[in-house]
């Protein structure tokens, strides 16, 4: 399913830079980093034009594509607006491709100003193990170049702290440092 609504509020950097291929014929893929297996995705993009087009001869429009087949209406970004796009109720695997291509009419390339991409996970936990986190938490009190690291520890388990190795139990231990 997708939405496309224009009434969210983003930052206003947003509104003001965007990634754009460099022509009609070339597409921006969206990396997600998804599992093998199948999971239940959630995907916002935004999208504002960048450029003040006083010609009418130049049109930017796109759709949003899965394996390269549009899931949306063409997206025509306004100048000085956001336009948000969420992609719900969506089931994907890492061979999936995601994509902005020009629509035939486009006389200018895509562009995507952000992208969020949410997964739902298959469990719940209370977090790493609270005595190791304690025990962290005084060493990073003590080691100033430690006190940059926040949240859990160990979780979510693609994103552990990089000086930290934890195991992969349903509440996890960190197991080195």
């Amino acid at each position: 399913m997708l939405e496309l609504r224009t009434n969210n509020d983003p930052p206003e950097t947003v509104l003001k830079n965007a990634v754009v291929s460099l022509s009609t014929s070339e597409i921006i893929v969206l990396l997600t980093d998804l599992s093998e297996k199948p999971t239940p995705i959630y995907i916002a993009t935004d999208f504002s034009e960048v450029l003040l087009l006083l010609n009418t001869t130049h049109k930017r429009s796109f759709q949003l594509c899965v394996d390269n087949k549009p899931i949306s209406d063409p997206i025509i970004p306004l100048f000085g607006s956001a336009s948000e796009a969420y992609v719900t109720n969506r089931i994907a695997f890492a061979s999936n491709s995601f994509s902005i291509q020009a629509t035939t009419y486009s006389t200018l390339p895509p562009l995507l100003n952000a992208m969020e991409i949410y997964t739902v996970s298959d469990r719940l936990t209370n977090g790493t193990n609270v005595n190791d986190v304690e025990g962290l938490a005084v060493l990073q009190s003590g080691l100033k170049v430690l006190q940059e690291w926040r949240g859990d520890p160990c979780l979510p388990s693609p994103y552990t702290w990089d000086w930290v190795q934890c195991s992969s139990d349903p509440i996890p231990r960190v197991t080195a440092l």
